[in-house]
């Protein structure tokens, strides 16, 4: 039922993560669903490249 893992990570990477993608609301607020989609998906691609590798 509970996961014990979860207290060894503060979950601070998951908000560094999401909030880098907080610019992409302005970007894509007209955009059809599938272009919000694929400008999502492409943001995280970008990301998963580029991000250093620890």
């Amino acid at each position: 039922l509970y996961n014990t893992q979860a207290g060894l990570e503060d979950f601070e990477t998951c908000e560094r993560i999401f909030s880098m993608s907080n610019h992409l609301t302005s970007a894509t607020q007209f955009a059809s669903k599938l272009h919000h989609q694929q400008v999502i998906e492409e943001h995280f691609s970008y990301w998963d490249d580029v991000k250093p590798r620890a």
